[in-house]
């Protein structure tokens, strides 16, 4: 059974290889598509065959990824699902490409730029700026100040029952990230000395404050990819990754994973020293950096497997009620006195007896079983077209950061597919979004330059 799962993965590698390899060569850009397809590539391709490598091995917290055996047929099945899956991203993304609302999407934006006035811009970027901040300086009260909302990260972030009624609020600080991202463009736009420096002063608020506000969400993912989210813009203003920074994200992108779990519960088990412990791990045993980072991406396929197992016998077909469930865990149930069904993650970490995050296939497969993945999956096509369609990746700099903040978004739902994970972790940028795009509209070009905004995506370089 092993041999086949091995087999099925490099089977869906050469399959996903082989269609970005052909896409390259067509396009030659990094897209949505492609930047969901690398993450699909890792959890589904290279984590089945390297788990296997695994087995004796003492993984501490991890250990959880052997409740079930590497020889049952689950893991087979889920192989072949992971398959199915892909197919039907790949299918909707091009269905939608291709079809009537691609098209209708094409010619609406044809020879078009998107213009959003600087008055408006202002509005914009200091509305979400006062927002994020006084959510800010409204939860770190209510917490005890910024020295124990810092310290104490990991605490609140494994907290399951609300322990403030106005806890939410960490949850809309990230607001200043949108405001960051206009700042961005309002300082790299104008041309008044005096602006420029106030434009700047806004932006740097903003983007420290979003570091802080992440950090204190307990995200590594979400702070990772604010910081990638410029390393990209810069990608698709030069037509090419820039290297150094490049080089610099991925270095934190390490750091970050072999550490910030650490370092966040940091002040929660004062009993260990946990930086010390992995920095002591990593030095005498290099490998083991790799083991971790490679563990973190397990959760899709190890998680799939154990969904297979327990659904429907031990977990009912949710049939897709984590939707509007998710939607409802939105609201300050503490402040409306709400008490809301368990989500599927829940339910999930429940059966688990450990804090496992729902992936897009497993939320699938709870909710409709192997249609409920295809139609999924099928959706999440759909949707990375749409995205790739509307956001281009030249011109107003405002959008271009949303498309790259909405590529990493997206791209990051692989591994975290639940829907109240998603609409949580996504919240501010979805209102940003909103907000900017009822602020702006799209204007007429000159030939020549709408014919550049409409092939950009052929010139974007990796």
């Amino acid at each position: 059974m092993e041999d086949h799962v091995t087999l099925i993965a490099l089977a869906l590698g050469c399959i996903i290889v082989a269609h970005e390899a052909f896409r390259v060569r067509k396009r030659s850009q990094v897209d949505f598509l492609m930047a969901a397809s690398l993450l699909y590539f890792v959890c589904f391709c290279i984590v089945p065959i390297y788990l296997q490598t695994l087995k004796n091995t003492d993984l501490g917290f991890w250990n959880w990824i052997f409740r079930l055996p590497f020889e049952r047929r689950e893991y087979f099945s889920a192989s072949l699902l992971s398959i199915a899956g892909y197919v039907a991203i790949v299918a909707g993304y091009y269905a939608t490409e291709y079809g009537p609302v691609g098209k209708t999407f094409r010619d609406r934006l044809a020879n078009k730029a998107w213009f959003i006035p600087e008055t408006l811009k202002v509005i914009i970027a200091l509305f979400f700026g006062v927002v994020g901040i006084v959510s800010l300086f409204i939860y770190a009260n209510e917490v005890g100040g910024f020295a124990i909302m810092v310290q104490a990260v990991g605490f609140f972030r494994n907290q399951t029952e609300a322990y403030s009624n106005f806890g939410f609020l960490i949850k809309v600080a990230p607001f200043t990230s949108v405001s960051s991202y206009v700042f961005w463009d309002l300082f790299a736009s104008s041309r008044d000395n005096l602006r420029k420096v106030l434009y700047c002063i806004g932006f740097w608020l903003m983007f420290m404050s979003s570091l802080l506000i992440l950090y204190s969400l307990g995200g590594r993912v979400q702070f990772v990819f604010y910081i990638l989210t410029f390393v990209l813009y810069v990608s698709f203003q030069r037509g090419k990754l820039p290297v150094p920074q490049a080089f610099l994200a991925a270095l934190l992108f390490v750091v970050v994973i072999l550490f910030g779990k650490e370092v966040t519960n940091l002040n929660v088990y004062v009993s260990e020293d946990l930086v010390g412990n992995a920095w002591e791990e990593f030095s005498t045993e290099p490998l083991s950096g790799i083991r971790k980072i490679l563990l973190e991406f397990s959760l899709p396929f190890v998680t799939l497997a154990n969904i297979i197992e327990l659904v429907p016998n031990e977990m009912s077909y949710r049939w897709f009620a984590d939707i509007p469930l998710g939607v409802a865990y939105l609201l300050p149930k503490p402040l409306l006195g709400l008490n809301l069904p368990p989500t599927v993650t829940m339910v999930y970490d429940d059966e688990m007896d450990a804090p496992i995050p729902i992936d897009l296939l497993s939320f699938g497969y709870t909710s409709m079983g192997v249609i409920g993945t295809i139609i999924v999956c099928l959706v999440f096509g759909l949707l990375l077209c749409l995205a790739d369609l509307y956001f281009p990746p030249v011109g107003n700099k405002t959008v271009v950061l949303l498309r790259a903040a909405w590529l990493l978004y997206l791209s990051a739902q692989v591994m975290y597919g639940s829907p109240q994970h998603a609409l949580v972790a996504g919240f501010p940028l979805l209102v940003g979004t909103f907000a900017i795009v009822l602020s702006g509209k799209y204007r007429m070009l000159p030939e020549a330059a709408g014919r550049q905004v409409l092939d950009a995506n052929r010139y974007v370089r990796i």
